[in-house]
């Protein structure tokens, strides 16, 4: 084969590797992967913020559920965004629902209905007490829930791990490079001031309650971590730390760290682990905790 032509083959590989691990960004779903667009989870709900998206496969049937949840500093994103990456989910025998939640207020765009923390954890428990409720009609075993979640989806699905709330409650967590704690690390980021609706010094207690760690007990379900320790956005002592305050709770928790790796689509084929490697070790950690029964915590 002529070498140029080898060269030009060997790019293109390289390239559709690199799109396909920066979390299969886009719309296009893998074949046989079905969906259902913009559910509201809650009554007289924002079709923007609080709608849901669900793609599963054939043939349905009590399969466990995975909420999703979007990056973007709370302050921008949408579930549209990792379609592909709900859909090579659903592909392993999941139901995933991507959920849209309340974006706080952006000078770019201040809009109706963006709101301050505690909007986006609350926006979240509502989806998977949709879930639950609705959990029949979509083939869900409302018993086997799990939520994964990338950057400030990440800090979303680790709140949804420790936090108190009726029939909201899952029963693993995944995170990517969550901002499980929004202070220290991040008390000087404009978009987490954004979202608390002011520093630490005016509104410590609710700085307090949207840390993740605030709220660990040891009855909280596994975790599982996934970091960069190139990241600059949120350093990867964020997850360091949480792992230790869950594992002082009891608490399971694997973290994994992808060295070379930096924030939002920085996981990829060149980082150790490699992107393939992780995708396993993740489905690993959702099949061991979510395809057997459990009991609904």
């Amino acid at each position: 084969m002529n070498r140029l032509l080898i060269i030009a083959l060997v790019g293109v590989v390289a390239q559709t590797a690199v799109a396909r691990h920066a979390f299969r960004r886009g719309e296009e779903l893998p074949a046989g992967v079905q969906s259902k667009k913009n559910i509201f989870y809650t009554e007289r709900g924002h079709k923007k913020f609080q709608a849901l998206d669900l793609y599963w496969t054939e043939p349905r049937g009590e399969k466990p559920a995975l909420v999703w949840i979007h990056g973007g500093g709370w302050t921008t994103g949408d579930k549209k965004d990792d379609a592909a990456f709900c859909g090579w989910l659903a592909t392993h025998g999941y139901v995933v629902a991507a959920v849209n939640y309340r974006l706080s207020p952006s000078p770019k765009e201040p809009g109706q209905r963006r709101a301050h923390y505690p909007a986006q954890i609350e926006d979240c428990q509502n989806a998977v007490r949709w879930l639950r409720k609705n959990a029949k009609e979509y083939g869900i075993d409302p018993n086997r829930i799990a939520a994964v979640g990338r950057s400030a989806g990440g800090h979303l699905a680790s709140l949804l791990g420790t936090k108190d709330g009726e029939g909201c409650r899952v029963q693993a967590v995944v995170s990517y490079f969550g901002a499980h704690d929004p202070m220290p690390e991040s008390k000087e980021n404009a978009a987490t001031v954004r979202l608390m609706g002011g520093t630490p010094e005016d509104k410590l207690a609710l700085w307090k309650d949207a840390s993740a760690s605030t709220h660990v007990t040891r009855d909280d379900p596994p975790f599982l971590l996934v970091h960069g320790d190139k990241d600059r956005t949120v350093p990867l002592s964020v997850s360091e730390n949480f792992r230790k305050n869950l594992e002082a709770a009891g608490v399971a928790c694997e973290l994994i760290v992808a060295q070379g790796g930096t924030h939002g689509g920085g996981l990829g084929q060149t980082t150790s682990p490699a992107m393939d490697e992780i995708d396993k070790r993740v489905l690993d950690f959702l099949d061991k905790h979510l395809k057997q029964e459990v009991r609904l915590r």
